[in-house]
């Protein structure tokens, strides 16, 4: 069975576009069968180099599931019914469902430390900006968005991925989400060899430039203790279907990432 969805109903609600590292990313809000969905293309450099973003959603979402995280599921539907939605190269697009609920507030973690550092005086280094985060966010939710960052080779958590809900005038924890530059979705098909997988495509954010240096500001298990054998061959299985879409060899190459990553699980777990 066909992991890409096949919606009847689509009615654009709101363009947006949004510039980043690669370009401009094309997303809009849509009435999908009766439900509002963020819709998102992929990205493209200037060398012509395009993203696989959307699969990189999905595929990403279906792991948190399997990590028992909080997170925001994503699905792919043809990019021909979404001619609003600019692509490279891509036959798909990825979705997911309004998350917040009527009367919430959504602020970036970017705004809220900058306020903060406004009002103490205090100088935003990186060790202040992840000593505010574990004081907004808790070690619990914040943790386990590292580890699941370090997993899956996330490069994009910027200030600006990363967001706190406010209901009721208290801060409510949001589920993961935005996770397109993920699982080797920026590496070109010649760049996929075994040694770079294994060495290199480990660039973070916000704290730390690299997932080996970032995941070390975990000073707690954030995870139950799982056979890392057993979960791997578990993780893999979700994400298969979405596997099937792409080439072997990229299919192939994201399997041999996610098994070398596997420690940052571990280095995790209780």
């Amino acid at each position: 069975m066909s992991p890409i969805e096949m919606p009847s109903d689509i009615q654009l609600v709101e363009k947006r576009e949004t510039r980043t590292s690669r370009g401009m990313l094309s997303k809009g809000w849509y009435r999908v069968d009766g439900q509002l969905v963020m819709v998102k293309g992929n990205s493209i450099t200037e060398a012509g180099t395009a993203g696989y973003e959307p699969y990189s959603e999905v595929m990403a979402s279906r792991i948190a599931k399997g990590l028992n995280l909080p997170h925001v599921e994503y699905s792919l539907m043809p990019a021909k019914l979404f001619p609003d939605i600019k692509n490279y190269s891509c036959d798909v697009v990825s979705g997911c469902p309004l998350f917040v609920k009527p009367g919430d507030q959504l602020y970036h973690f970017a705004d809220m430390a900058d306020a903060h550092f406004l009002a103490s005086g205090q100088a935003a280094s990186s060790d202040a900006l992840f000593q505010y985060a574990v004081e907004l966010y808790g070690k619990q939710w914040l943790y386990q968005m590292l580890t699941f960052d370090a997993f899956i080779g996330n490069e994009d958590r910027h200030e600006n991925n990363i967001d706190i809900i406010v209901r009721h005038y208290k801060h409510v924890l949001p589920p993961i989400y935005d996770n397109g530059g993920s699982l080797l979705a920026w590496v070109t098909d010649e760049e996929l060899t075994d040694t770079k997988l294994h060495y290199q495509f480990d660039k973070s954010k916000p704290f730390r430039s690299r997932h080996a240096q970032q995941i070390k500001l975990i000073d707690e298990p954030v995870l139950p203790v799982r056979n890392l054998d057993t979960l791997y061959q578990e993780i893999i299985q979700s994400i298969s279907p979405i596997l099937a879409l792409l080439s072997e060899k990229r299919a192939f190459a994201i399997r041999q990432y996610l098994k070398y990553r596997l420690h940052y699980l571990k280095s995790a777990m209780g």
